[in-house]
């Protein structure tokens, strides 16, 4: 029989954001490590290194007295689950078709007076709670037990993590908004890519950092090394964003991972990185008893690729908010996504269609508040009515800064300074919201403005198809990049609708396939011009999964790209 001693232990500190300071190798027994991230170590008899593990855990850092918590200062947890939208948080992929559509039939239509009919499927309770599989437990515990408000139209800003992910931290838009068919100038970008990504952040108006200078102690952990600022290769921060940071154990897994760690820490042990990162949230909700705390994962692996990725994790969460309830019925909690998923089959049938727009967003409150005012009322208010992005931010700016002064019990309308977005703790404007009066890009819309479906075969679809390939190849081409990249050549129009009506919108959503070796398949919004077409849309989307295909170019041309040299290695 082979013995096993775990004697030796060693601080993993963050040094940089793809970059550990690695103590050195401590015996257990001597070990008094001041640090979150540890990594342990096991020999058998011979010697020989038979296993690895990291450790997340919370050590308290010393605070200034009058830091302490102040009255109506609540903590507040968010569990973001990468590109999961609303419904289908609440569906399931298992029932038969002909069951489903008598749920995704059930239309809930408003005629809005900028003549937008605003819908989502499966919105009513009836329809929704047959449908519920992908966290069933999570959002039904969540729901009844701790009265959880969900919010089934939510609009995303941006095309995909990092520009809802910006609106969310920084409050600022990353892409135009194009507003010709409404008859309104256009928004333009407050950061570009550029802006955003080859720079530190560290001296913006991060979410985080302003709950700090309240006396909140913080907390950010993904799951992956390269997160929502910085992949692929973005320089995030300078210095460390929050006081509890988990990017030293997402780099020791994937940048600095020995053969037995990969072994040790894999699936195929039942390990996932998800569990870590909710013990280490759960060890934050149980730290700081005198201070207030804001906690913030966001998991990307699980439902990122895959449509029923979250399903296994579903007790995982449940457990959470079990075994926390007691301190979570004193806090804010909120779960919600980014956005829906982006690619694979789902991504092209209408209802992906609306719900790679639409992310989930739900919400609970302290429980003293839902007993002593009326604010589950006015959360059932604002769940009716479109919301985007930027009001989830503006939300958890007035917890922090405003509604504490009154207990949480003022409903006045209050648009917060250099924010675009309106608190759903509050009355909002009384004009219908719409993409119209939102900072929505008209690509991401939600609201279903009258289209009619073309034949496919037409010349306007055949025409407008060119067009959006000699339009992507125009980008790769003023991005220099021609060399790198294979010039696309259009293949075929896969659904083409114009905007009604068409002899004055003249505005068109379609959506075409490229010829190999790409065979990419785009999506755009484009309108016919006097010197003809014209793309509308302030990005191109990728609708099939396109893998390391584009892995020659940076970050935001790499859906568009199709690598003239093919990838044949790769390092983690």
């Amino acid at each position: 029989m082979t013995t096993v001693a775990c004697r030796c232990i060693k601080c993993l500190i963050r040094k940089a954001e793809r970059r550990n300071k690695v103590g050195r190798w401590v015996r257990v027994d001597k070990a008094n490590f001041r640090c979150d991230i540890v990594e342990s170590l096991c020999n058998d008899s011979t010697g020989s290194v038979v296993y690895q593990m990291l450790h997340a855990q919370i050590i308290e850092k010393q605070t200034r007295e009058e830091h302490k918590r102040k009255k109506h200062q609540y903590d507040v947890y968010v569990i973001l689950l990468d590109s999961t939208s609303s419904t289908q948080a609440t569906r399931t992929a298992s029932i038969p078709p002909a069951f489903l559509k008598r749920f995704t039939g059930k239309l809930n239509l408003r005629l809005t007076h900028a003549g937008a009919v605003c819908c989502h499927y499966i919105s009513d309770a009836k329809a929704r709670n047959p449908l519920r599989v992908t966290i069933p437990r999570t959002l039904h515990f969540f729901e009844k037990s701790m009265k959880a408000i969900s919010f089934p139209y939510v609009n995303k800003v941006g095309l995909n993590s990092r520009p809802n992910g910006v609106a969310l931290w920084f409050g600022k838009r990353m892409e135009k908004v194009d507003r010709t068919f409404f008859g309104l100038p256009p928004l333009y970008p407050d950061w570009t890519a550029s802006e955003t990504c080859y720079r530190y952040l560290d001296n913006e108006t991060f979410l985080f950092k302003e709950y700090s200078q309240y006396g909140y102690k913080t907390l950010l952990a993904e799951d992956w090394m390269a997160g929502t600022l910085n992949w692929p290769n973005c320089w995030g921060f300078d210095k460390q964003p929050t006081d509890h940071y988990m990017r030293p154990f997402q780099v020791a897994i994937e940048k600095d991972v020995s053969k037995t760690l990969e072994k040790t820490y894999s699936v195929q042990n039942c390990i996932e990185q998800h569990q870590d990162i909710l013990r280490y949230l759960q060890d934050f909700m149980n730290s700081y008893a005198e201070l207030p705390k804001i906690g913030w994962i966001w998991l990307s692996l699980l439902g990122h690729d895959y449509e029923n990725g979250l399903v296994h994790a579903d007790l995982d969460f449940q457990q959470v908010l079990l075994n926390n309830k007691k301190k979570l019925d004193d806090s804010f909690v909120i779960i919600l996504g980014d956005h829906g998923l982006r690619f694979g089959k789902v991504a092209s049938t209408k209802l992906g269609n609306l719900e790679v727009s639409n992310p989930l967003f739900a919400m609970s409150v302290p429980k003293k508040l839902r007993e002593t005012t009326n604010i589950l009322q006015i959360l059932e208010e604002n769940a009716g009515r479109l919301q985007t992005t930027y009001d989830i931010r503006a939300t958890l700016l007035d917890i922090l800064k405003h509604q504490p002064e009154s207990n949480f019990t003022d409903r006045g309308f209050m648009q917060i300074k250099g924010e675009y977005g309106t608190s759903f703790l509050r009355h909002q404007t009384i004009v219908e919201k719409t993409c119209k009066n939102q900072p929505i890009p008209m690509e991401y819309c939600t609201c279903q403005y009258a289209k009619n479906v073309i034949n496919s075969s037409l010349p306007v679809a055949t025409d407008a198809g060119r067009f959006l390939i000699k339009h992507v190849n125009s980008i790769l081409a003023n991005s220099n990049v021609t060399s790198l990249c294979a010039t696309l050549e259009y293949s075929k129009t896969l659904s083409i609708f114009t905007y009604a009506p068409e002899e004055l919108t003249k505005t068109y959503e379609i959506s075409v396939k490229a010829r190999p070796p790409s065979d990419g398949e785009f999506k755009a919004i484009v309108r016919s011009g006097e010197h003809g077409f014209e793309i509308a849309s302030t990005e191109i989307d990728r609708l099939d999964q396109f893998g390391n295909n584009g892995y020659c170019v940076e970050d935001w041309l790499k859906r568009l790209c199709h690598c003239r040299i093919k990838l044949t290695t790769q390092k983690r």
